[in-house]
């Protein structure tokens, strides 16, 4: 179920898999901070800051108790993008080349992230990159 879907935010709550005893569990995604900048006339490379919350479904329950999340990342995206030929209303690909990097945000309410994020020391817990082609049909 999404209840919220804007270019800042995203908000929606997810089922377990089938089978599962587990809960309801509610994601909200909030954008930080967004750059663009051109490097060239078919290049130009994006970056996007994310907040990424995953807690308990329950606390969108306005009378429920407050729980602390089960994890809370900040998720770093630097995209370039390429446009092969002419930039126009006739482009019909765009390459782009991604890197997304997974912080630790320093937890509140939870020993043991806490010290996860000290270990991290500021470095990314995951790096992961991507080649992405964007075709119009």
């Amino acid at each position: 179920d999404v209840s919220t879907a804007t270019p800042h935010r995203f908000s929606c709550v997810l089922a377990p898999p089938e089978g599962s005893d587990a809960g309801l569990v509610a994601v909200d995604i909030l954008a930080i901070a967004r750059k663009t900048e051109p490097i060239t006339s078919n290049k130009f490379v994006c970056s996007e800051v994310v907040r990424q919350i995953v807690s308990p479904a329950s606390k969108r329950n306005p009378n429920a108790p407050p729980t602390s999340p089960f994890s809370v990342k900040e998720i770093e995206t630097i995209s370039v993008y390429t446009i092969d030929g002419v930039v126009d209303e006739n482009t019909k690909k765009i390459k782009c080349k991604q890197r997304t990097a997974t912080y630790l945000v320093p937890s509140q309410t939870d020993p043991m992230m806490f010290k996860m994020y000290q270990a991290s020391r500021g470095q990314p817990v995951d790096v992961r990159y991507y080649d992405v082609t964007y075709t119009r049909g």
